[in-house]
């Protein structure tokens, strides 16, 4: 491709850098026919490249040929063989324009294909020469000082093929733009100055987040790129330990990852997703303790999970229809006093009832007797005070009618001396 009129070296172009940390997956060990996820980039009419990722490091490769039954081709890790790594980049080059290819990748001694087919696709026809034309930047690891070495860099020119290379044991890296081809291969990308290129550098371990950055293409070198911590679920709750119907107070507290977030709760950990708002209330309607899951996902579809195991404690509402029992209570001089006498009828009885207070029985004229659930208060003392009521009161009796017997005793006499 001939340099486009008008391009200059001083030229700038405004790249949006896009850092992120990928979530890789465990690759068990299937037997060939199972799929794995990958990424297919540079395509053009010699090459291709192949990128996954796995959890531990391990071995990879890639078995191509033009037949799906005789893939007698085999390409290795572009940093050498054999490489052990988690981040696998693969250039499957000394292609043929125009040709299809069926390849088959192994990881880990694994063979992964296409549920039981080879994937496939086809190289683009051949284009003119174009002169180079190279972006390169640098990646750190989290703490902003380790080198990012053996990440992967993607790079894309507006709505272009993607192209991808490798960092080095320093964290640098470099991609040729200039021949970055259209989405299906036919033909070369135009861009111009102030085009927008699209930079993502996956590593191994981490869920998905990003950065932006501009690279000048005079110096055509971007700044250092850092990626931002990964994405992580936190949350609180106040009060955590409630009454049935009482309102409980839930904050998130998710960080990392590019905002905004989104959110999933589950206030009782069965599955159903409960509320999507960033800090709700919920109030719980049976006893009992409760885990609490939220799931927090970012702008870029980063997820993380958090679950609280026993986080909320739900409680029975005091009875405000039973006040609590002392034995006394204090009155205002400050000396204890007997508690009120409980006015609650013990039985009901229309007529001929009688009441044993001594012994708390009570017996109904049809005969049944039952026995009261309380004490009545003060029972024995009423008792005590009828029986000495009726003792003092047969005594004045006794009195008055010896007095009277005395008197009429003494005016009888006094009457009979008078005559």
């Amino acid at each position: 491709m001939t340099t486009p009129t008008g391009l200059k070296a001083s030229r700038t172009l405004t790249a949006t850098a896009l850092v992120a940390w990928i979530a890789v997956f465990h690759l068990a060990e299937p037997a060939s026919g199972a799929s794995i996820s990958h990424e297919i980039a540079g395509v053009n009419d010699k090459t291709f490249t192949v990128t996954w990722f796995t959890e531990t490091a391990v071995v990879g490769s890639v078995r191509y040929g033009t037949t799906q039954d005789a893939l007698v081709g085999v390409a290795h890790d572009d940093r050498g063989q054999p490489t052990v790594a988690t981040t696998h980049h693969i250039t499957v080059s000394g292609l043929s324009a125009v040709t299809t290819y069926y390849y088959r990748i192994v990881s880990d001694g694994t063979t992964y294909d296409d549920n039981g087919s080879p994937y496939e696709l086809t190289t683009g026809p051949s284009l003119a020469f174009t002169l180079p034309e190279m972006i390169s930047g640098r990646v750190f690891e989290a703490d902003g000082t380790t080198p990012a070495a053996g990440a992967v860099v993607y790079a894309a020119v507006e709505s272009s093929q993607t192209l991808s290379t490798l960092t080095d044991i320093d964290g640098h890296w470099a991609i040729d733009i200039a021949a970055v081809r259209t989405g299906d291969c036919q033909g070369y990308q135009p861009h111009s100055n102030d085009d927008t290129v699209s930079i993502t550098i996956r590593l191994a371990g981490g869920d998905t987040v990003r950065e932006t950055a501009t690279i000048s293409a005079t110096a055509r070198s971007g700044p250092d790129m850092t990626p931002s911590a990964t994405l992580s679920a936190d949350f609180t709750a106040s009060p955590t330990s409630v009454e049935v119907g009482s309102p409980v107070q839930f904050t998130e507290a998710a960080g990392g990852g590019i905002p905004p977030y989104s959110y999933s709760w589950d206030f009782d950990s069965d599955g159903t997703v409960d509320s999507t708002e960033a800090d709700p209330t919920r109030s719980y309607a049976a006893t009992g303790t409760y885990s609490v899951t939220l799931r927090a996902t970012d702008s870029q579809g980063a997820t993380d999970i958090m679950t609280r195991t026993d986080y909320i404690s739900v409680g029975a509402p005091a009875d405000s229809d039973d006040p609590p029992v002392t034995d006394a209570a204090p009155s205002e001089n400050g000396l204890a006093t007997k508690p009120p006498v409980d006015s609650t009828p013990v039985a009901a009885a229309t007529e001929d009832a009688t009441v044993d207070a001594t012994s708390q029985t009570v017996t109904l004229s049809a005969g049944s007797t039952t026995t009261p659930d309380r004490p009545i208060p003060g029972a024995t003392d009423i008792v005590e005070e009828s029986e000495t009521t009726s003792e003092f009161n047969w005594w004045l009796v006794a009195v008055i009618a010896a007095a009277v017997v005395i008197i009429g005793t003494v005016v009888w006499q006094l009457r009979i001396r008078r005559y």
